[in-house]
């Protein structure tokens, strides 16, 4: 061979090998004593344990002269015989089995952002398995379509989508909707889950990773930010009940998303750029109609790193390293910087969240300060955890908190006394939390984490 190996099969019989090159060659070898076999035409009638090989009589229309390379492919020889590819552009797309011309139709459907390097039909033909460069494995169902009569991908992806990308940089990676819903980023989509139902659903409006997704104080709207920062990137406001679009938002400035946030009364939405400037974005929709939001206030956010906003009910806060900035509205976004004190003036905010008329920061010494948001500075600062506090989240009791090392936290609004604490049981620091209180208000019920 003159290159690596990238896909083989074995014979039913175990005696002989089927194998592609990246240098895109079709190769037979016997299994042993792994003896190459020059003339295909010994092996046209062999049959094989899988098919998983790109290249070869069987599946060579899958292969178009102007479309993405396939990177992935899996055949389902029974019932409704299909074949899936994956390709280089994340799509996957299948075809009737075989397939022998470039001409044949086929279907497409998108979920990966970034090559889909694996897919696997499962015994039976139930359920398609997809794996890519994004780290997300996704989970469809195969079934059988009266129009086309053949077997297709249901859109409605089935189980969970895994996903393994670095969300160190994200801001609330995964929230409580309404009705028990659970949502949650992955690659280029939205997952909206629903554990009591076993049901799921995606938003698939982006062109690009999300980098910040938000919900309203009601859970009846979401916002989320498409993170590419080489093209103006679009905010999406859509309905997680239906996952069905209620506006975009953009502007030629916005470079990348990497925080949203909803104002108390659901009107406004601030946004945060991933780019240099860290530039701040408010949109206000008319009369709570957001099909006719506009822009009505913006400014730059200076050089260091925002990781949070957040609204009070007269201002919006931003917070990172070594800056808390309150923004007034009037007449257009203008700041007030938050006064640090001696002892935490090294730290960068990592989170922030109110806690009534009280703003709570975390730090990444560990700490939670409280500030006055009359005066804008700090009036109380206590060591919470070991390692840094990376996430905040207002709860009945008073406040959850996630750190570097994997620890949730619930606190007492009194005096921050700890009151239950979990070991997630991950390495991971606790980027994102969420919360679902009771029916009486009274106490938690659950925590995302």
């Amino acid at each position: 061979m003159n290159s690596p190996s990238i896909h083989f099969d074995f014979s039913k019989d175990g005696k002989y090998l089927r194998i592609n090159s990246e240098a895109n060659e079709l190769m037979w070898f016997e299994a042993d004593p792994a003896i190459r076999i020059s003339e295909a035409s010994l092996m046209k009638d062999t049959e094989w344990e899988s098919d998983t090989c790109v290249f070869g009589w069987n599946v060579q229309g899958t292969h178009h002269p102007e479309g993405p390379n396939v990177r992935s492919l899996d055949c389902y020889t029974e019932d409704c015989s299909s074949v899936v590819t994956g390709g280089d552009d994340g799509v996957l797309r299948m075809y009737s089995y075989p397939c022998t011309s470039t001409r044949s139709n086929y279907l497409s459907y998108v979920g990966h952002d970034g090559a889909a390097t694996s897919v696997m039909i499962l015994k039976g033909g139930s359920h398609v398995i997809s794996a890519g460069d994004d780290h997300a494995i996704m989970i469809w169902r195969h079934e059988i379509d009266d129009n086309y009569g053949d077997r297709l991908l249901s859109e409605r992806q089935e189980s969970s989508v895994i996903d393994a990308v670095d969300t160190t940089d994200m801001c609330c990676t995964a929230l409580y909707g309404c009705a028990d819903q659970i949502i949650f980023p992955t690659s280029g989509v939205c997952l909206v889950m629903n554990a009591k139902r076993s049901t799921q659903n995606l938003f698939q409006r982006h062109n690009s990773q999300i980098g910040a997704v938000a919900t309203s104080s009601s859970r009846q709207l979401v916002a989320s930010g498409d993170s590419c920062s080489d093209f103006p990137s679009k905010i999406w406001i859509w309905d997680p009940q239906t996952c069905t679009e209620i506006a975009s938002l953009s502007d030629s400035r916005l470079r990348g998303v990497s925080a949203l946030a909803f104002s108390p009364d659901e009107n406004r939405l601030a946004c945060v750029s991933s780019d240099e400037n860290h530039r701040i974005f408010v949109w206000t929709a008319i009369n709570g109609n957001w099909s006719n939001a506009y822009l009505s206030a913006y400014s730059l956010g200076g050089h260091e790193k925002i990781s949070f906003v957040q609204f009070t009910q007269t201002q919006l806060i931003t917070g990172g390293r070594n800056n808390l900035n309150f923004w007034s509205f009037v007449p257009n976004l203008s700041v007030s910087k938050g006064v640090v004190s001696t002892q935490s003036q090294h730290d960068t905010l990592l989170c922030g969240a109110m806690m009534g008329d009280t703003l709570l920061t975390g730090t990444s010494e560990g700490s939670f300060v409280t500030w006055d948001l009359t005066e804008n500075k700090i009036v109380g600062e206590v060591k919470a955890h070991n390692s840094s506090v990376t996430s905040l989240r207002a709860c009945p009791e008073g406040i959850v908190s996630g750190s570097s090392d994997g620890l949730v936290t619930i606190w007492s609004s009194d005096a921050f006394q700890k009151k239950r604490s979990f070991d997630v049981g991950t390495t991971s620091a606790i980027h994102s939390l969420d919360i679902c209180p009771h029916s009486n208000g009274h106490s938690t019920m659950k925590i995302l984490a």
